[in-house]
């Protein structure tokens, strides 16, 4: 369950598919007092989208953005931390559920971001 009150900022990493533990990570957490979830995929643009215009259309006041990005690959896991960052301005809570995650986590202690939670 995410921290009391709802100024939090959650990333959501990797959505493979509408039925996905992403997805279904994504809209257990949307059910409380959060203000925004970053979803990320690699190759399903179609559901991250799709699951993006679920959470908005039942939470209006959250506010949902869809990333992607091979978190294999260095340059696509800094620019995905400065999309997040440049749309969300913080990232309070971080969620992995895919491998390669680790190296989002040395790239916001590189980039001095620091995680709450």
């Amino acid at each position: 369950m995410p921290p009391e009150g709802n100024d939090h900022h959650i990333y959501v990493v990797r959505i493979s598919n509408f039925i996905s533990i992403g997805a279904a990570i994504s809209r257990a957490l949307a059910k409380f007092p959060i203000r925004a979830l970053a979803l990320h995929y690699v190759r399903a643009a179609d559901a991250a989208e799709k699951l993006c215009n679920e959470l908005t259309h039942c939470y209006p006041s959250l506010k949902v953005t869809v990333h992607q990005a091979d978190l294999s690959v260095v340059h696509d896991c800094e620019r995905l931390v400065k999309e997040v960052l440049d749309a969300h301005g913080k990232i309070d809570i971080f969620i992995s559920n895919a491998g390669g995650a680790k190296r989002i986590v040395d790239i916001l202690y590189h980039l001095k971001v620091e995680l709450s939670h």
